[in-house]
């Protein structure tokens, strides 16, 4: 992935994390989010036929295996 795309994921990540704890402040039991529960996203985008998958690396360029 090139270093715009990383940086554009890593961004809404951030967004979406800064956004669901100013939601649930005043929720702590909405803040224990279980492995699986963290996971379920990524399970949903590998579903049909990993269509959502194959849509992003269209968008950008994937490398496989890289640490």
């Amino acid at each position: 992935m090139d270093a715009d795309g990383a940086k554009e994921i890593r961004e809404g990540i951030l967004n979406f994390v800064k956004m669901y704890k100013t939601c649930f402040a005043n929720h702590e039991y909405m803040l224990d989010i279980s492995g699986r529960d963290a996971y379920a996203p990524m399970l949903l985008a590998m579903s049909h036929n990993e269509r959502y998958l194959k849509s992003v690396s269209k968008k950008y360029k994937l490398d496989v295996n890289v640490e």
